[in-house]
């Protein structure tokens, strides 16, 4: 058995998103011929803190070893901004200024260098590293130290996050935003290019890789989508004996996470739909959103009329969530315009899952044609209240027709993207000479 030690930030039970990729690699793995160790942050010093719905995802094979994530006073700078005082606001206003425009290195690089710290002398003994999480600064002491006792690394990168930095004119030295997108723009260059394979979620973000860090082997590239982990069997039938669809007349379509990153605007845009399509007397939609309440979106659903179709349900553990997923008739997907192009979000194929029609409400791009290429429901580009308004009729007559999809494409389920991901470590292993 070749043994390989996992390295990411998040790990279940976190219950950030970004825990459900490395805990699938943790399980699957073992079944392709690896012992799989992890090191991961600790979840109660960690951003979001620990879902105990999670716990059961946790792998039972292998070392869990988790890190404290060293926080200034031991709380994420971000998290502190909420509710405290204007002194204290603006105190990590201040550090921020202190670490991003002198670049000495925050949070994430402490962590880093404190994980690798501990298990720095068994590093040796492992056949090979991945890394797994975007352009994290946390990742680059793994990669160097890897680099330099030459252990081979796969780099599960997931996504670019951008291009490039976005520069602020010639005043943008003083931008800690701007000299922090540097800074990781430069760890993400030498992480690319010092790991000796990189895997990537889409072929957009495979294309912008080389785009953006021309001379990189195609050949130490791949793309392996994210994954559903189980597929339901909704309680709704096909149709009812007489062959009409046994779906209620007022369609429940639910949304789950957070409105962030302009996904807030996307929905108050679909709310500004809804609006013209109950004055239009049309098709009755209810709007279920978890997540943490935006009184954006409440104050447009009141100017609306429509605040009695949206129930905003506020946070829900991730359990929760599904069983939410489970109880409505459609699942809408939301992604900003400068993510469209080339992401594609891990929760469209845990919607795939659930097997319920998925309304992508988001610009045209990687997500986009993946729903229509495998018939997952219907997309909404316009921002046009009008347009979207025809659209969010037409999709309930198509979830009528057809309220239950079928199962999702065995390409995208769990065992299969963990195969791929073993057969590209088995080659980064192989290619490994022993006189290196």
């Amino acid at each position: 058995m070749a043994r390989i030690l996992l390295v990411t930030y998040f790990f279940p039970p976190s219950s950030q998103i970004g825990a459900q990729r490395p805990g699938r690699m943790a399980r699957g793995l073992p079944k392709h011929g690896f012992d799989v160790d992890v090191v991961c942050a600790s979840t109660d010093r960690a951003i979001g803190g620990a879902d105990p719905t999670q716990t059961s995802l946790v792998p039972t094979s292998g070392r869990i070893m988790r890190v404290p994530t060293p926080f200034v006073l031991g709380r994420h700078p971000y998290e502190s901004l909420k509710g405290n005082s204007g002194l204290e606001r603006g105190w990590w206003k201040a550090r921020a200024y202190v670490e991003l425009l002198l670049l000495t290195r925050d949070w994430a690089w402490k962590w880093g260098v404190h994980a690798l710290a501990s298990v720095r002398e068994e590093l040796p003994r492992y056949d090979a590293l991945v890394v797994n999480g975007p352009p994290f600064e946390g990742l680059v002491p793994f990669i160097r130290e890897a680099e330099r006792i030459r252990l081979p690394v796969v780099w599960d990168l997931r996504d670019l996050w951008q291009a490039r930095p976005q520069s602020t004119g010639p005043l943008g030295w003083f931008s800690p935003k701007e000299r922090r997108e540097r800074w990781i723009h430069g760890l993400r260059d030498e992480m690319i290019r010092g790991a000796d394979h990189v895997v990537l979620t889409s072929d957009g973000a495979a294309e912008l890789l080389h785009r953006t860090f021309p001379g990189v082997d195609r050949a130490r590239v791949s793309v392996i989508t994210n994954a559903y982990a189980e597929v339901d069997e909704p309680k709704h039938a096909d149709t009812s004996p007489d062959g009409d669809p046994q779906v209620p007349r007022s369609i429940t379509l639910c949304h789950s996470g957070l409105l962030s990153y302009g996904r807030d605007r996307l929905a108050m845009d679909l709310i500004r739909g809804l609006g013209v399509l109950k004055r239009r007397k049309g098709p009755s939609i209810t709007l279920r959103l978890t997540g943490q309440a935006v009184p954006d979106v409440d104050a447009a659903a009141k100017a609306e009329g429509v605040d009695d179709q949206v129930e905003v349900l506020g946070w829900v553990d991730r359990e929760k969530a599904r069983e939410i997923q489970r109880d409505s008739d459609a699942l809408l997907l939301l992604q900003p315009a400068h993510e469209a192009g080339i992401a594609i979000p891990g929760k469209l194929f845990e919607y795939m899952g659930r097997r319920r029609p998925v309304l992508a409400f988001m610009p045209e791009g990687a997500a986009t044609r993946l729903v229509r290429d495998h018939d997952l429901g219907a997309v909404i580009s316009s921002e046009d209240p009008e347009a979207i308004a025809n659209g969010l009729a037409d999709f309930a007559a198509q979830v009528r027709r057809r309220p239950v999809l079928p199962p999702p494409p065995e390409m995208f389920s769990e065992s299969q993207t963990v195969e791929r991901l073993a057969e590209i470590i088995h080659q980064v292993i192989g290619r490994a000479s022993p006189s290196d």
